[in-house]
């Protein structure tokens, strides 16, 4: 008994067949992952918007014209959401060129299945995302917005124990504040 090159089992002059459908195949695991980077990107791509024109907004905002542009906070609103529209754009794309449909690929599975495979996930941390420009920045300062956010990310993902999500979500705060807000001179919203 042993495998062969394909990953098959083999016993004799017997191969066991793969258990799922080839990759690229309409309902092959790679063909569920691009349908879901598909609808994942898009989403993002719409938050992205969203923030790119709050960040238009801002930049406009009469009682901001007395800063220079790249002190506005508007400018890096504007930055974050023309990226996150752009990466959001390029990974909708990625999946939209997979072999298979993505509308049905996506129709043909079950919520359960969807969110079985990370996708509650990845749908929840981009309303966090949402949240964390649109009312956190708007209620807190900074800091501590950044902080909540990433504390929330890192436990929605299990990233670790509590202690070490905390100490990495405050370090990464505290080096950002640093970076950005001391030695770039960004003013941060």
């Amino acid at each position: 008994m042993g495998d062969d090159p394909c990953g098959n089992t083999v016993s004799g002059d017997h191969a066991e067949p793969p258990h799922e459908g080839p990759e690229g195949a309409p309902d092959s695991p790679k063909s569920s992952r691009r349908a879901v980077d598909f609808w994942i990107g898009l989403l993002f791509a719409a938050v992205g918007v969203v923030v790119l024109l709050e960040g238009r907004r801002a930049l406009n905002d009469p009682s901001l014209h007395m800063l220079e542009r790249a002190a506005n906070p508007g400018s890096t609103i504007f930055f974050v959401g023309t990226a996150m529209a752009v990466l959001g754009a390029l990974l909708a794309i990625v999946g939209l060129r997979a072999p298979g449909n993505p509308f049905k690929v996506f129709a043909a599975h079950h919520f359960a299945d969807i969110v079985k495979a990370q996708v509650g996930k990845q749908v929840l941390l981009v309303l966090l995302m949402a949240v964390y420009f649109f009312v956190l920045w708007n209620l807190l300062p900074y800091w501590l917005s950044t902080l909540i956010f990433l504390v929330t990310a890192m436990a929605l993902f299990r990233a670790g124990s509590w202690i070490r999500i905390l100490a990495v979500s405050a370090v990464s705060t505290g080096l950002i504040l640093f970076f950005f807000g001391k030695l770039a001179q960004v003013m941060l919203p």
